[in-house]
């Protein structure tokens, strides 16, 4: 590359010093001179121009010089940019999805949805938009089933929206249901009948334990145990835990009641009566005691058979071996125990 002619340079810098402010902006000197309040004030008054000055030949020569290297360092930068620029995996990016190409996953863990609630988000939805995307997977060509965000997807049709923002993920059907239930449990939007509904859903198609749907879902065995008690209830208490008539504490009493129509009953009389769960854990237990203490058994041993009968019923009310040795109005009742929790057992029903 040829250095530039610094003489030549030299005279010019010279000459251009010496012309004055004018020379120096790169425009006439009387511009300014010219410009007057009258003209400023005047819209129609031609405007002085104001250039930037020329740049001197030796940095032009030296910019000349490096432009070259200038463009070659920026097209490096340029492709580094974009090499480094993470490209958004498929399985996280937001796509819209027109509403009536979802349909509700039949496995939803909830079932309840609440009207005044869903107007809620529906209120909000239509004002703001949904901000946080649907979770959804894709199961034909444009056909897709929700993972998480039914609630959502909802209040959407409520709000009349076309479209819905979600994210597409490609799992198998065990792990639609963890993530769905995972999400719900998170959220706290399941009742407890829910719940246990779908744990027992993961047990029995998936084959899982216990102990396995509490790892997955990070819950402790005896939590998730618990929950599936609750499925023992008739289908009418579990409705009635499931509307919110009864507690989950008053659920758990009624558990101890073996017969199916005493547990609707006894349902039934906490609505009416509002029992709190104490008062109904005496009423089953004073129930109890009634129904297990035998009819009153006149005693005028005078055979054998006789006897027996009786020892048979001292056995099955007490839980443990009877011995009667009877002579004429007299003898003695022999009580056996094989443990200290037996006999516990044995004084408390004695006791009743």
């Amino acid at each position: 590359m040829s250095k530039p002619n610094t003489s030549h340079n030299h005279k010019n810098k010279k000459q251009k010093l010496g012309r004055g402010l004018g020379s120096l902006l790169g425009g006439d000197s009387g511009a300014f001179s010219k410009m007057t309040p009258e003209t400023m004030g005047n819209d129609s008054a031609p405007a002085p121009v104001i250039q930037k000055p020329p740049t001197p030949p030796q940095q032009q020569a030296k910019k000349d010089s490096t432009a070259p290297e200038t463009a070659i360092a920026q097209d490096a930068v340029k492709e580094t940019k974009e090499a480094v620029q993470p490209q958004i995996p498929e399985k996280n990016r937001i796509w819209n999805i027109p509403i009536e190409n979802i349909r509700a996953n039949k496995d939803q863990p909830r079932k309840h949805f609440e009207k005044e609630a869903l107007d809620e988000l529906s209120a909000s939805i239509k004002e703001k938009g949904i901000l946080q995307p649907i979770l959804l997977k894709k199961t034909a060509p444009d056909r897709y089933e929700i993972i998480a965000g039914e609630r959502r997807w909802r209040a959407a049709q409520k709000a009349a929206l076309q479209e819905v923002p979600a994210i597409i993920r490609d799992l198998d059907d065990q792990e639609v249901l963890e993530l769905a239930l995972i999400e719900n449990i998170q959220r706290r939007d399941l009742n407890p009948i829910e719940e246990a509904e779908a744990y027992d859903l993961l047990m029995k198609r998936f084959e899982l334990t216990q102990q396995a749907v509490a790892d997955r879902v990070g819950k402790e065995r005896a939590t998730v145990a618990n929950l599936l008690r609750l499925l023992q209830l008739t289908p009418e208490v579990r409705e009635m835990m499931m509307s919110g008539q009864i507690s989950q504490g008053q659920a758990k009493v009624l558990l101890s009641l073996q017969d199916k129509k005493d547990q609707v009953e006894m349902a039934l009389r906490v609505k009416a009566e509002n029992l709190s769960v104490r008062a109904l854990e005496k009423l089953i237990h004073k129930r109890k005691v009634e129904d297990e203490t035998p009819e009153p058994v006149e005693v005028k041993p005078k055979s054998a058979a006789q006897m027996s009968t009786l020892k048979e019923e001292l056995q099955k009310h007490l839980g443990s071996r009877v011995d009667i040795e009877y002579h004429s109005g007299k003898g003695k009742l022999k009580l056996y125990f094989y443990s200290d929790e037996q006999l516990n057992q044995i004084v408390d029903r004695l006791r009743d």
